[in-house]
């Protein structure tokens, strides 16, 4: 299975801590965001399902995002996270945030599986939904 983002900053904090330990995490590249920087920050809040013992290659990792969103010009914003797993692979988490309203977002996120060593066995891919809220 593929590692997932665990709601709890305690919970996540221990489980990637034995992870990291447990070497099953090896390298990891942070998010870009595609957006403009000259804007007014707001902080994005995640509601999305989230599947127990494993974590997400997401943005949302240490919390809440902040982002700068021009709120008069909705446009999609995209997020890529990459990761070397222990499952001998490299995987690329993609988030892409659709404008619904002045303050929510439709979410979704896929991953894809960039190039695997000869020997290694993937984990199964997680997709999901959500909606992204803007609240400051």
């Amino acid at each position: 299975m593929l590692m997932q983002a665990v709601e709890s900053r305690a919970l996540r904090s221990a489980l990637v801590g034995l992870l990291l330990v447990g070497g099953t995490v090896w390298a990891a590249e942070r998010h870009h965001c595609h957006a403009q920087s000259h804007q007014k920050m707001h902080r994005l809040a995640l509601d999305a399902p989230v599947e127990q013992y494993a974590i997400y290659l997401t943005a949302w990792e240490d919390g809440d995002v902040w982002m700068p969103i021009d709120t008069n010009l909705h446009q999609t914003i995209t997020f890529t996270t990459r990761a070397t797993i222990s499952d001998g692979c490299r995987w690329m988490g993609t988030e892409v945030l659709e404008p619904i309203d002045e303050t929510h977002y439709a979410y979704s996120y896929d991953e894809t599986i960039l190039e695997c060593a000869p020997d290694a066995v993937p984990y199964v891919k997680t997709p999901r939904v959500g909606v992204v809220t803007v609240v400051e």
